[in-house]
């Protein structure tokens, strides 16, 4: 993982410290992204418009320091316009909206009319460095 807020970071070591308790979300939601979505980035499109949502992420136990997801991640099929310049995979708290959990930059893709694109089960880890 290439990119965890300052709230996460800082939350996760005041656990690991004993300072507070940390309480991770229930659930966590990749999305795609034009640009760094800690920064000036923006989501492809709305969720729940043209063909898009963000996808439920879930995940085997980790082992070996990462943990990979168990099903393929389907996003699409793009129902109207092409999603331009997908540049991040992020992950979100929430179906839409939402806290920003972590993000990775991904090589730049367009996805066009009429395709989706799938992260293949156990393509996606989660691991910290």
């Amino acid at each position: 993982m290439s990119s965890l807020p300052e709230s996460v970071r800082n939350a996760l070591v005041d656990h690991l410290l004993g300072t507070s308790t940390y309480t991770p979300p229930v659930q966590f939601y990749l999305a795609l992204y034009n640009g760094d979505p800690a920064g000036v980035g923006t989501e492809v499109t709305t969720p729940g418009t043209n063909g898009y949502n963000r996808q439920l992420l879930t995940v085997f136990a980790a082992s070996g320091g990462a943990a990979k997801s168990d099903a393929d991640i389907v996003f699409g099929p793009v129902s109207t316009v092409a999603w331009s310049n997908v540049t991040y995979v992020a992950t979100f708290d929430a179906a839409s909206g939402g806290n920003l959990m972590w993000a990775d930059p991904v090589i730049e893709w367009v996805l066009p009319l009429g395709s989706t694109y799938t992260i293949q089960a156990g393509k996606y880890r989660v691991r910290i460095v």
